[in-house]
């Protein structure tokens, strides 16, 4: 094991899930805080414990290095009991908004679809970096990326579905394409995306058009056309066709007005810690406001300038320092790990934002480190855990990072954060 002082990057990445855990524990204490005279819910607390479990869990994690034959294992009984999990939540799995994705142990409730990510993700960089031929790795990774995500979207939950095969879609891209075509495949997507957004915004200016679209996908009981409707494809639920709906109208559903509302009702400042007038109003239900919309919680009290933007800035820094590790990873299953655990969380976060300010549907995805959840934040820990434990791996310079490492990274990030991130590593080693 590399006992050498650990690098800058680390304790950097340290602060900013630090900062915001804190972020986290006071705003969802202001969630369930409505006045003086009203006693406050227990959800920062419990928070907290679990803050305290995924972090003794991160510490194993980053002390464990994944070469050995021990780590590997863990990947792959992980990833079985996963599966297993996804396939009991089915049968008896706690109903909750008409989907099971709960499993009940007394007052404890599991939520397999986020144990399933980490683990499949962590063989997927396994199976991504062996020593196979390309249509066997190809197969193999398919296979194991897709099981658990028809399973999780037959529960039904197509935000956590999408969200694993996203992370996954992207490290084979980037792995195995040269680099100038994985970076036209980016500029590409960002083209669409930046599309997307003005295609929404027509669509939204032309409602008469959205509707008669959305009819040709939903087809009610009794054979006609309506808002109401069934849709006829076999994952998609009518309240999947109804907040699609709610998305592409001029105004939206009340839970996404009522965030996009609270998050202007803070402009640049804020009202003040504990003092958000829809907040504590109850405009912005209080059963999604410690959880998917906790940011819109955060921009009414701290404003701008003081909650949203430090969020969004220290989520990029550990978007920055993910990317970093994985480009000076000394093993090409480093490498991946880091990529996928960072796209995953860089992927939480886009889908998030974008629900809180209606570019995107509401799916129920929660900010890391953020949101209240215990199943979500363990997680979310162990994959910084391990994504730490990556970077304590690495040789006294970044040149040593090996050359089976992801074309992509190479290319871009070995040259534009290598002056970069790695100048402070080389300043405090000299």
């Amino acid at each position: 094991m590399n006992t050498r002082r650990p690098p800058w990057s680390l304790w950097l990445m340290c602060l900013a899930v630090t900062v915001l855990a804190a972020y986290s524990l006071c705003f969802i204490y202001s969630c369930g805080y409505i006045s003086a005279e009203y006693p406050v819910r227990g959800g920062a607390f419990q928070q907290a414990c679990w803050f305290l479990v995924g972090g003794c869990g991160a510490v194993l994690m980053a002390h464990w290095p994944s070469q050995r034959f021990s780590w590997k294992l863990m990947a792959w009984i992980g990833y079985a009991v996963s599966l297993v999990l996804l396939v009991l939540v089915l049968f008896v799995g706690k109903r909750i908004g008409g989907a099971s994705r709960w499993l009940s142990f007394g007052g404890f409730l599991l939520q397999p679809a986020e144990i399933s990510k980490f683990f499949t993700l962590c063989v997927f960089a396994l199976t991504l970096t062996a020593p196979l031929s390309r249509w066997r790795k190809a197969a193999a990774c398919l296979a194991l990326t897709l099981t658990p995500t028809l399973l999780i979207a037959y529960e039904p939950s197509f935000g956590n579905a999408a969200i694993l095969l996203l992370p996954a879609f992207l490290a084979a891209l980037s792995y195995s394409l040269p680099p100038k075509a994985c970076i036209a495949a980016f500029i590409l997507f960002f083209g669409l995306a930046v599309g997307g957004v003005f295609g929404l915004c027509w669509l939204r200016a032309h409602p008469h058009i959205q509707n008669q679209w959305l009819d040709k996908w939903t087809v009610s009981a009794d054979g006609q056309e309506g808002a109401t409707a069934k849709s006829p494809l076999p994952f998609l639920h009518p309240y999947h066709v109804q907040r699609l709906r709610s998305l592409l109208s001029p105004n939206g559903g009340w839970n996404e007005q009522q965030a996009l509302m609270t998050l202007a009702d803070g402009g640049l400042h804020g009202r003040g810690y504990l003092r958000g007038n829809l907040k504590s109003a109850g405009f912005l239900p209080r059963t999604v406001a410690p959880t998917d919309f906790l940011f819109t919680v955060i921009g009414e009290e701290a404003g701008f300038l003081w909650g949203a933007m430090p969020v969004l800035l220290l989520y990029g820094v550990i978007a920055l320092i993910g990317f970093h590790w994985a480009a000076h990873a000394e093993t090409e299953t480093g490498s991946v790990l880091c990529l996928v655990f960072t796209w995953l969380l860089f992927g939480h976060v886009v889908v998030n934002i974008g629900m809180v300010t209606r570019l995107l549907p509401v799916i129920g995805l929660p900010l890391p480190l953020l949101s209240y959840g215990g199943s979500f934040t363990c997680c979310t820990m162990l994959a910084l855990g391990v994504m730490a434990g990556v970077c304590r791996q690495q040789g006294n310079a970044p040149e040593s990072a090996p050359n089976g490492i992801p074309p992509l990274l190479q290319f871009s990030w070995g040259s534009l954060l290598k002056t970069t991130l790695s100048c402070g590593e080389s300043r405090g080693q000299h």
